[in-house]
């Protein structure tokens, strides 16, 4: 099966299109005093953000281009190393002298001058390496168990180095989307049921653990309620609608 733009492509490219204006469109509105501030130019935050969208639209064409043609079983040998270099990442990001620690969360690594979030390239690892996984199960089911297990020890060891960082929107992105690929891919409901019952476990037991946790939840529960620290956004975010209109 080969690497090609179909009609689902097309809608996902205009999707990322819509999503990719909108921020542009953010950056500058809320960018701009900011800017002015602190730069003494209102456009600073939107400059930087059209140069670094420019190098990822780039980097997206490159890779477009390489993967057009290809057939898939090539692509699919590379989900063990691409998974096994967003685990270095992480690692890196956690132990090693390069990781950037800010506000007491160390999620970033300092590379030839840049500082990124390893997070973005394990995303992708991690997908990448869950549909190989499925791809097997569904050609070879006698081979069921190996590869749930494997799973299963690839999720969790993700999870942890996202919780260690810690990084709680990335560890529930993480998770929604592997679940979500495991209910479409026709895993069994033993299967979805046994992780899901693992995982809540593990999320009660970080929420009963981490103090932060618990804060952002009970900011989203009654935002009002924490105005000035975790609800802030959320009630800046009505205070803007009720005073400005929808549009």
């Amino acid at each position: 099966m080969k690497y090609r733009l179909d009609g689902y492509g097309k809608l996902l490219l205009a999707s990322l299109g819509a999503l990719l204006l909108l921020g542009v469109l953010m950056v500058y509105s809320a960018g701009m005093a900011v800017g002015l501030r602190c730069y003494q130019d209102g456009y600073f935050f939107l400059k930087r953000h059209l140069f670094y969208l420019g190098v990822g639209l780039g980097l997206m064409l490159l890779s477009w281009r390489a993967l057009r043609g290809r057939e898939s079983d090539e692509l699919r040998r590379w989900g063990y190393p691409a998974a096994a270099l967003g685990l270095v990442l992480l690692l890196a990001a956690a132990y090693s002298p390069w990781g950037v620690r800010v506000r007491g969360a160390q999620r970033w690594l300092r590379c030839a001058g840049f500082v990124f979030q390893p997070v973005e390239f394990a995303k992708l690892g991690f997908l990448f390496c869950l549909a190989h996984l499925l791809s097997r199960v569904r050609e070879r089911p006698q081979a069921e168990g190996a590869c749930f297990s494997l799973l299963a020890l690839l999720f969790f060891l993700f999870l942890y180095l996202l919780v260690r960082q810690p990084d709680l929107g990335n560890v529930l992105l993480l998770g929604a989307l592997g679940f979500v690929s495991l209910f479409l891919a026709g895993v069994g409901w033993l299967y979805l049921g046994c992780l899901a019952l693992i995982g809540g476990s593990l999320a009660l037991l970080w929420l009963a653990r981490a103090p932060y946790v618990r804060e952002r939840l009970a900011a989203f529960l009654d935002p009002w309620g924490h105005a000035a620290r975790g609800g802030f956004q959320t009630v800046q975010s009505f205070l803007a609608i009720g005073s400005g209109g929808l549009w």
